[in-house]
Order: C-alpha cells, then structure tokens, then sequence
C-alpha cells in the first residue's frame, strides 16, 4: 500500500534540506541545455520576424485599394470607373488574368496575361498592357485591343505576337 511512517526512501526526503535539493534536482533536470534554450530562442525570434514580414506584405497589397474581382459584373464596374481591379477570366480551356492598373488617354490602362490556352499554347505566360477603350464594355474593349493591338497602344510579348499573326 505504502511506505510506513517515518521510514526513508530514497524517493522522499525527510528533512527541509534534503526537500531543496532533491526539488533543485527536479527543477534542473526538466530545463533544458543551455544551447537548446538559445535555439529556442532564435526560433521564436525568427518566427515573430517572418510573421510580421508576411503580415507587413499582406497589410501592403490589401491598402493597395486594389480589388480582386470574383465576376464579370465587378470588374465591368471597376473598368468603368477605371479604379484598381484584378479578375481572371476563364472560358473553353483559355484563361486570362486581367489588372485595371489605372487612366490613360483613351481610357483605361489594362493588363492581360494569358494562364491557359487550350488552343494556342504559344500564348500561355504571354502578356501585354493597352489604353483600353473604357467608353466601350470591357468584353467589347478587350476584343477590339486584341484584334488591333497597335490602335490600343499595346506592348508587351503577346501584343507583337498579336501583331505578328495579322
């Protein structure tokens, strides 16, 4: 059941000094070594660093203003308005990502780069920017800037090729 009453082990100190010491060895064998805790330490550093870092990106690109549209119907408005927007269209095994990056002449400056293109893999990580018409729809604006690349004032690797294939 237990030990009997005032008999010693080597367990259970008896008397208030043995108690410090034998707590003192517990409380020392439970810490680590000290290269151990400096590891620790420059791993919690490191990771508060990185997390302010990602965290300082994150805050930077979200008080950009700058809308990530989910649908036509919310890019359409920010073309009209020309106001900071990206959306990625997607249709028949082709997808486009398109960024309103802000006023031109003619309208709107817009970026569009080319993600997939089942039909045309030449195209695929090609992009081009134009002053895209923002009087127009932007289905319509877009059609015109990649039918006539040069009356958008367009550049980039996919208005030459556009370009190129007339």
């Amino acid at each position: 059941m237990g030990n009997p009453p005032n008999t010693k082990t080597s367990e259970q100190p008896t008397n208030g000094d043995d108690y410090r010491q034998f707590m003192n060895s517990l409380s020392a064998a439970s810490q680590p070594p000290k290269k151990r805790k400096k590891f620790v330490i420059y791993a919690v550093v490191g990771a508060v660093l990185i997390l302010t870092v990602v965290a300082a990106f994150v805050f930077i690109y979200n008080s950009s203003g700058k809308t990530a549209c989910k649908d036509d119907k919310c890019f359409n408005q920010h073309f009209a308005s020309c106001s900071p927007a990206d959306y990625t269209y997607s249709q028949a095994g082709s997808s486009v990502q398109y960024t309103i990056t802000g006023d031109k002449a003619v309208g709107c400056l817009v970026s569009a780069k080319y993600l997939e293109a089942k039909y045309s893999p030449e195209v695929v990580g090609k992009s081009m920017t134009c002053d895209f018409d923002s009087r127009l729809d932007f289905p319509i604006a877009a059609k015109n800037a990649f039918l006539y690349p040069a009356d958008y004032d367009c550049k980039g690797d996919l208005a030459n090729l556009l370009e190129g294939a007339k």
